[in-house]
């Protein structure tokens, strides 16, 4: 995914978050939220499937080519990137 991929959809997922009524019409047009619950009963993987049946779909509006490694955040990359911002301590 490109930068300005990227930007186009961080944008949508934000107004989507900030507008319940916009996202539920956005998701049931897709149909992604009727079927995300039916498919698991392990809260943690239901919660995993619903997060990309949702980057699917907006993916799919923007058409954009949805990868899974475009959604992936490696533990030692995400540290690394919260202690950017931490104090030195000496």
């Amino acid at each position: 995914m490109t930068k300005e991929e990227r930007k186009r959809f961080d944008n949508t997922r934000r107004d989507l978050q900030e507008n319940p009524v916009k996202a539920m019409l956005f998701y049931a047009h897709y149909g992604t939220k009727e079927t995300a619950n039916e498919t698991c009963d392990n809260p943690f993987e239901r919660w995993k499937q619903t997060t990309q049946r949702e980057n699917r779909a907006i993916c799919n509006h923007l058409g954009i080519e949805y990868k899974d490694e475009d959604f992936k955040i490696s533990s030692e990359k995400l540290a690394k990137e919260w202690c950017k911002n931490l104090p030195d301590i000496e």
